[in-house]
């Protein structure tokens, strides 16, 4: 089959009817991903995401209408485009692949928090209100239940631990018992009690890179929440050890004390969408097995595709540090140091 070279401008052109005036290829763990600006000054971002089979079809179209519905319920998310004929979506061959699922979504003005200089007092604060977000989202959903949301074949789903357990062996010596034990202790005691915990839509990637801020004043403001693509039906402590997992990691790259993230997210969630005492008595061990996953997933990404070693080191290391540190301490200690109660 011979190499498909994928003209951005022409497939925006035919399917939508707008002339792209600028062009940036943003680097990601495996989407391809466009910002466009067109001949009118608007930007759109366009993701390109590689199909597996018939139900990651009908998964991609389940987010779309998720992110839907929050943008008319008031939230600041992104929404996809429609095309000329008031589709939303298309199946559309790149490289050598199987057909990509293509979609032309609405692009959040602002900077990332990942990108974000300021004191540790105003990124702490800024955690604070991203947590509620977060939460705020998972909670606008309750009751619901989203038959292709549950994610069974996501190495991302945090509970799919036979998806990236395998990975452990690529890690080196002492790194390698560290996640083993984080991922073992994670199915002993965590995943027996799942049905204490509450469950529910959670946005399951609540990082750095996925939450907008601006400027306000002198200051910094949350204004929007993307990247749903990792997003399903689990649990909200999930989200909640996902999320403060990704915050430790964000505070360790920036110099700021980890734990001081990890209290603030963690009240951030809990003061829109409160943990019962099942969930908080495990939350510590859930944000361990997101380390393990980052950790696990990422070296074998390094390793699968090594163009994108620089990419994934960003989460890697400051992972791995984190994660040797959590294993030093007891858990006691831990649950004192994030004020967990």
């Amino acid at each position: 089959m011979e190499d498909t070279v994928f003209d951005v401008g022409l497939f925006v052109r035919l399917y939508y009817n707008i002339n792209v005036k600028f062009m940036k290829k943003v680097t990601s763990y495996d989407d391809e991903i466009y910002i466009l600006t067109t001949d009118m000054e608007k930007t759109y971002l366009l993701k390109a995401i590689t199909m597996k089979d018939d139900e990651e079809i009908r998964t991609q179209e389940a987010i779309g209408d998720v992110m839907i519905r929050l943008a008319n319920a008031g939230f600041s998310v992104p929404v996809w485009i429609k095309k000329k004929d008031g589709s939303t979506s298309t199946l559309y061959p790149i490289g050598k692949s199987k057909p990509s699922f293509l979609v032309l979504q609405s692009f959040l003005q602002g900077s990332v928090l990942d990108d974000i200089i300021c004191s540790q007092k105003e990124m702490i604060d800024l955690i604070f209100k991203c947590g509620q977000k977060l939460a705020a989202i998972a909670r606008h959903f309750k009751g619901e239940d989203f038959s292709h949301l549950s994610r069974p074949k996501s190495e991302w789903n945090l509970l799919q631990v036979d998806i990236y357990r395998p990975y452990l062996a690529e890690l080196s010596d002492q790194i390698r018992e560290h996640c083993q034990n984080a991922i073992h202790t994670f199915e002993t005691m965590v995943v027996p009690k799942l049905f204490s915990f509450q469950a529910g839509f959670i946005h399951a990637d609540g990082n750095a890179c996925n939450f907008i801020i601006s400027p306000n004043g002198s200051g910094w403001k949350l204004t929007g929440v993307i990247d749903f693509g990792d997003c399903c039906m689990s649990h909200y402590v999930v989200d909640a050890g996902t999320f403060i997992a990704d915050m430790m990691e964000k505070a360790q790259s920036s110099n700021f004390d980890i734990h001081e993230a990890a209290k603030h997210a963690y009240q951030g969630y809990i003061n829109v969408l409160p943990l019962n005492r099942d969930e908080i008595e495990v939350l510590d061990l859930v944000v361990a097995a997101r380390f393990a996953q980052n950790i696990s997933i990422g070296t074998h990404l390094m390793n699968l595709k090594p163009e994108k070693c620089d990419l994934v080191m960003q989460t890697v290391k400051p992972c791995s540090e984190i994660l040797t540190t959590l294993s030093s301490i007891s858990r006691k200690q831990i649950h004192e140091l994030w004020t967990i109660s």
